[in-house]
């Protein structure tokens, strides 16, 4: 399934043309209405670093944003929330509120920019609450709108919610305006969701990956231990291979070299310090011993990276999802490798970690034999009519 056709309530559907306008957060750092730095570049790469806009300091509408992401998991003992605009009341169960905390809390980092003196709009921020995250305010916000292209006037600026990449500080719209009753959280939602779910299938992908090498390695070793692979193939490296020698006698034991007779056991924790796989496949060449001392330090690196990865993802019945048809919905258990889940970019680096050493691997496995490409997931995400109301 596209994640991108899943039915959502956009609410506010119009100024479509602002969504394509390229912007930048144009500081690296920035200082809070409370003086604090904001180091917006680290935050960027910790979290999916969320900008929103309010229009200006005395707006009723915008704050109850706010208070709206408190109800659905930053804050944890806020259990229902009265639109003072349409009088509604919105609640939400435990369950739910646990899994949307995940993506506010772990996933997600807010910093709110708001036109105004910088006491007007720290007042907000002690009233809505919303005192974890930083608010920027005075001239540095409308400064900071003017450079995001967000300027509604010389003192207001275009209520919005934007992500920041790590990498350049570019700015991609996630929602651009709002209106009593309508506050744009679930397009937020959609985003993260999706995001997550995303991230989650690449981990997927990669275990399978790294668990076929693993297999193949395995392989590798047995034909190695039973002395069907020629000279030239205990190199990990791709060469031409060399003339073969005349055939000469075992060598006995008090004639061998060092490397032949050290125990395996030691060999094992000495090539374990290796620091790459490229360091660790050279020595492969030394003997039939490297060699499947090797594999199996490549075996262990694989299993342990992959066992990270297996950590974050979500589960099901106490399994991990390997399954492509299986679809991934808020119902399944994020938790169970730490109580408040594990978030997007730590997440992220374990799928990093795991596809650098899969794509390491394979650089000197490929010659070894036609292997069979990995499956792709395509896991869709459940729909749920009512997921985010």
């Amino acid at each position: 399934m596209d994640f991108h056709s899943l039915d959502f309530d956009d609410g506010i559907g119009h100024f479509q043309t602002m969504t394509t306008t390229p912007r930048t957060f144009p500081l690296a750092e920035a200082t809070d209405v409370r003086g604090q730095r904001v180091d917006v570049r680290q935050l960027a790469s910790d979290y999916l670093l969320v900008l929103i806009t309010l229009k200006r300091a005395d707006c009723p509408v915008c704050p109850q944003l706010l208070k709206m992401l408190n109800l659905y998991g930053l804050e944890p003992d806020a259990n229902k929330y009265v639109d003072p605009f349409t009088q509604r009341e919105w609640d939400i169960e435990p369950d739910r509120k646990k899994f949307f905390r995940l993506l506010l809390k772990r996933d997600a980092y807010f910093i709110v920019i708001c036109p105004g003196s910088e006491e007007a709009v720290a007042q907000i921020q002690q009233d809505t609450p919303f005192m974890q995250y930083p608010f920027i305010g005075g001239e540095q916000a409308m400064s900071l709108g003017h450079s995001l292209k967000l300027n509604m006037s010389d003192t207001e600026l275009w209520p919005a919610m934007l992500e920041v990449e790590p990498n350049n500080l570019a700015a991609s719209l996630i929602s651009f305006g709002r209106g009593p009753g309508e506050y744009d959280q679930n397009r937020l939602f959609k985003k993260l969701f999706i995001e997550r779910c995303h991230m989650e299938i690449r981990g997927m992908e990669a275990m399978a990956e790294a668990r076929s090498l693993i297999e193949q390695t395995k392989r590798r070793i047995v034909k190695c231990r039973d002395k069907k692979l020629a000279g030239y193939n205990l190199s990990l490296l791709p060469r031409q291979p060399p003339p073969q020698p005349p055939k000469e006698e075992e060598p006995s034991n008090e004639s061998r070299p060092f490397h032949d007779v050290l125990p395996p056991e030691i060999l094992d924790i000495v090539l374990s310090f290796t620091p790459d796989t490229r360091s660790l496949v050279k020595l492969a060449r030394t003997s039939r011993l490297f060699y499947m001392t090797s594999c199996n330090v490549i075996i262990q690196r694989l299993k342990d990276k992959t066992l990270l990865v297996q950590n974050a993802l979500p589960k099901k019945d106490g399994q991990v999802l390997e399954i492509e048809d299986e679809a991934l919905s808020i119902g399944l258990n994020r938790w169970h490798d730490d109580s408040e889940g594990v978030g997007y970019r730590d997440l992220e680096r374990r799928v990093v970690a795991l596809k650098a050493i899969n794509t390491d691997v394979t650089k000197w496995t490929r010659q070894w034999s036609r292997r069979t490409p990995p499956r792709q997931f395509n896991a869709p995400i459940e729909k749920e009519p009512a997921l985010f109301l």
